[in-house]
């Protein structure tokens, strides 16, 4: 049975892997977060429910959907150095992307120019495994960067096709 959580009790309870996970990386291994996150998906399948966590949601009005109070944003996932190139651990925030959605976190938010661009593209290919009416997605864009209108439509153009379609 999946109980609610407060806010406040959420960033107490499950901050560490909702939240914390992206700097939590720095004092913990990787492997040691990978099987946390396992062991919360295998409970999870198996009928336990994870830790029994869900964290609040409010009403969006303007929309009518529900909107947790705590959101997954993704200017900071975790990086591994590949071929000399510093990149997204896909594994990784993967799997912290898919605990967030376990516990109830369904408002994610990503921007043309994390990880140089590839964020949106990471994001969108995560969540397409997810019903796209499960979940909110925000997204910037540099206004600096938009001088004119069409300079816009093909910003937006971009980050939707970097979303894989996705609705903003």
């Amino acid at each position: 049975m999946t109980k609610k959580m407060t806010r406040r009790t959420a960033l107490k309870y499950i901050g560490g892997g909702v939240l914390g996970l992206a700097g939590i990386t720095t004092l913990f291994k990787r492997k040691d977060i990978l099987a946390f996150l396992d062991a919360d998906q295998r409970a999870s399948q198996s009928n336990q429910g994870g830790s029994g966590t869900a964290v609040d949601t409010r009403l969006y009005r303007s929309s009518g959907q529900q909107l947790s109070l705590l959101g997954f944003g993704a200017m900071r996932f975790p990086t591994q150095v590949i071929n000399g190139e510093k990149v997204i651990d896909e594994e990784l925030s993967e799997k912290m992307i898919d605990y967030a959605y376990r516990h109830g976190v369904n408002y994610y938010d990503t921007a043309y120019m994390y990880h140089k661009g590839k964020s949106e593209e990471f994001l969108g290919r995560v969540l397409k495994k997810y019903p796209r009416d499960s979940y909110i997605l925000a997204d910037k864009m540099p206004g600096f960067e938009l001088d004119s209108p069409a300079r816009a439509k093909e910003g937006i153009s971009g980050t939707v096709g970097s979303l894989r379609g996705g609705v903003l």
